[in-house]
């Protein structure tokens, strides 16, 4: 029965046009040549005319000779295996075997000095050297979070496998169980290329893996089962516990040189054992400032470490946590996590009001000069530039936010406050909505009845899902003469410590003639309230982001608050209350990144790094000049970073970690075990089936090795009679002779 030839190194075939390389060195070396006569050349022509017939012939079997040479070197390389079947021999039937490796990043944990992915190739290995090489066909599945096939289809040839699978190491990546059996059942299927598949009998999966409940969800182990005849799957026991960094956050979103960022970082343990306990040493780098925090963790119990520290300078910094346990885990990849934090000069915000911020009977004028006291240079076009409190301040009317928030197409302004802005129309309220749920920070004034109506219409159009519930409820009330004061048991307490610290209790001699009766939701925060216990400060999260509602008028006639003392330090404190907590963009290794820089300078100089060195990066800038920069995949977790050649700060960088899912070695119990044999179906009642066969393979490559060495050895002994014959010397006459 005939077979096929497969090629185990078919990427030797680009070296086959070098078999025209002897055809062209014959055509030429057929150089033209000056003719000189002599008299007594026609004997030497006479004697050449006789045999040039032949030499023309010699030299076309020298050139094949050569040709062939060079094609069986080329075909010895590539490693030509000639299968195929013979009947009648036997009833022996091969077996499909599919083996799927993990190498995920939890494979990579150590035990017993070794990875577990050390031992799941150890064990796959043992399993291809049991194959029959000539009845039986294999291939090995990479699991991790793009799964591939080693070799393209099943081959009889194990040892090539082996080869390829000891030359691989356990990825950083989350692996993707679901895909990497979608290719095991496509694989099987194929049936290693026979004509009509009867040399195969059974088809086999093998799963070499941890078997982590994150990877492996149920169902996905019995879909597969349905499909074979026999599901191995082998788990590798390692570690029961490990210790895990994850989550690293920033507060404020946003932070300028000068302004206190708290950091917090969650610290996990995960253990089958519910009674471990262990102790871990978190250490926060920055600046070259080191501080160090001990927690305790035990197993579904994590805790959040907090660290605060003060930028003196703008620019990238780096934000580094590492975590030391006892006792150790066998784990150091998720042990360590980072931030790369752009700190601006100045926070930037957005007032948005109808009235005219230089007129004093207005509230925006006293808001604006609690946000810049001191007004210097411009920074910016339309800036106004703090250096006391580091704010930067654009003042604009509500028709212009849409303008105002697009003045840079990669960054928005770190908080907006809408001070007597009147009754939003619908662009102005999309505007603001979109710009909560991308995670900005609004502080809104209710300064007349029309603004809570829009409010709630604000919070009608976002979705259930991006919102926490709507922050007001019910129809709002206006009464008059109130005062100012607040509940120990919902006050922030960074609020209290403006109004001399708790201490000062009762009233704050602070009146209001215009003030809205709200109804906050279970869900958002009243950190002040009135004199009669209604809200006077409401927090509510919308999307990424932070609403904070002020339910009174803040005008010079209506209030007394704007000309006391206690404006500028509330007006901060509810900016930093209000400013939403940053989660650190997650970068996954096996991801491709892409970052965007604004319209700022040259980019035509662009270079990336990484933790293994220079990355090649692929940057394209659209018309509006902003530039989008693709990453390749990342490899392993560490700093990557885009910058001009020579510059000496960064133009961005981020950190990529582990995916957390990896960090869990809870594991699923699989219900199918070393063998699940599927019953074989009853012999049908019709034709006589076709006779049995055995698969049988050779390679091909010492067959091509023999016949290149035959034919170097021929090829002097072919090229002997073409190479020209001296002529012996006369000899000189001596003077013997003369005489």
């Amino acid at each position: 029965m005939l077979g096929g030839v497969e090629l185990l190194n078919p990427a030797w075939l680009w070296a086959a046009p070098l078999v025209l390389i002897p055809a062209a060195a014959h055509l030429f070396a057929r150089g033209v040549q000056r003719t000189a006569v002599f008299p007594a050349a026609r004997f030497v022509r006479e004697a050449h005319a006789g045999r040039s017939r032949w030499a023309r012939t010699h030299h076309r079997w020298l050139m094949a000779l050569r040709t062939v040479m060079l094609v069986a070197l080329i075909a010895a390389f590539c490693r030509p295996v000639w299968s195929y079947y013979r009947p009648g021999i036997g009833t022996e039937e091969g077996i499909v075997t599919v083996l799927v490796v993990d190498r995920s990043a939890s494979m990579r944990r150590i035990h017993r000095g070794a990875t577990l992915f050390d031992e799941a190739r150890r064990r796959a290995i043992e399993s291809l050297r049991a194959l029959d090489p000539n009845l039986d066909l294999a291939t090995v599945i990479l699991l991790d979070a793009n799964p591939k096939p080693l070799l393209p289809r099943p081959t009889a040839d194990a040892q090539r496998l082996i080869e390829l699978l000891e030359s691989v190491e356990p990825s950083y990546e989350h692996g993707d169980a679901a895909a990497a059996l979608a290719i095991a059942k496509q694989q099987h299927s194929v049936r290693g290329g026979d004509v009509d598949g009867s040399a195969i009998g059974t088809t086999r999966v093998e799963v070499y893996s941890d078997m982590q409940a994150s990877q492996w969800t149920s169902g996905l182990l019995d879909e597969v089962r349905r499909g074979v005849d026999t599901l191995q799957v082998d788990q590798i026991h390692g570690p029961i516990l490990n210790a895990v960094l994850r989550d690293p956050a920033v507060s404020p979103a946003q932070p300028a040189v000068g302004q206190s960022v708290e950091v917090v970082v969650e610290a996990h343990c995960f253990s089958i054992d519910p009674d471990t306990q262990l102790t871990a040493h978190v250490n926060m780098s920055v600046n070259a400032i080191v501080q160090t925090q001990s927690v305790s963790l035990g197993p579904d119990a994590p805790r959040s470490v907090r660290f605060s520290f003060t930028p003196v300078e703008p620019g990238v910094h780096d934000i580094r946590f590492q975590m030391h346990t006892n006792p150790d885990d066998g784990f150091d990849a998720d042990n360590a996590v980072g931030i790369a934090l752009t700190i601006a000069p100045f926070r930037e915000v957005l007032l948005l009001t109808e009235s005219d911020p230089n007129d004093s009977n207005s509230a925006a004028y006293y808001v604006a000069r609690a946000l810049v006291p001191d007004p210097a240079a411009s920074a910016g076009v339309g800036l106004r530039v703090s250096d006391t409190t580091g704010v930067a301040l654009r003042v604009g009317s509500p028709l212009d936010s849409d303008q105002l928030l697009q003045a840079d197409s990669t960054a928005a302004p770190a908080a907006m406050l809408l001070v007597e802005a009147g009754a939003p129309g619908a662009a102005v309220k999309e505007r603001v909505r979109r710009y909560l749920i991308d995670g900005g920070s609004v502080i809104w004034v209710l300064d007349h009845p029309d603004v809570v109506a829009a409010v709630q219409q604000l919070f009608h159009a976002i979705p259930p899902s991006a919102t926490t519930p709507q922050v007001l409820t019910g129809p709002p009330r206006w009464t008059a003469n109130t005062r100012l004061t607040w509940s120990p048991a919902t006050v922030d307490g960074r609020i209290t410590e403006i109004f001399n610290g708790s201490a000062m209790a009762g009233l704050i001699a602070v009146s209001f003639r215009d003030t809205a009766r709200i109804a906050p939701a279970p869900t958002a925060s009243v950190p002040m309230v009135f004199s009669d216990g209604s809200p006077a400060v409401v927090v509510s999260r919308v999307g990424k982001g932070s609403l904070t509602i002020i339910a009174a008028n803040l005008a010079p006639d209506a209030s007394t608050l704007v000309k006391t003392s206690y404006l500028l330090p509330l007006i901060h404190e509810l900016l930093r209350g209000a400013s939403t907590q940053s989660v650190v963009p997650r970068h996954r290794p096996g991801e491709q990144p892409t970052l965007r820089l604004p319209p700022d300078g040259r980019r035509d100089r662009l270079t990336g790094n990484g933790p293994g060195g220079r990355i090649a990066l692929d940057a394209h800038t659209d018309p509006t000049g902003v530039t989008s920069i693709r990453f390749p995949p990342i490899i392993q977790p560490g700093r990557y970073e885009v910058r001009e050649t020579g510059a000496a700060q960064p133009h961005a960088a981020f950190y990529a970690h582990i995916d957390p899912t990896e960090s869990d070695w809870r594991v699923d119990h699989p219900t199918v075990h070393p063998s699940s044999q599927r019953q074989p179906a009853a012999t049908p009642i019709g034709p006589k089936p076709p006779q049995k066969t055995a698969r049988r393979s050779t390679e091909l490559w010492p067959w091509f090795i023999g016949l290149l060495a035959a034919l170097v050895v021929a090829e002097p002994i072919l090229s002997r009679p073409l190479r020209t014959t001296r002529l012996p010397a006369r000899p000189r006459p001596t003077h013997a002779g003369l005489a």
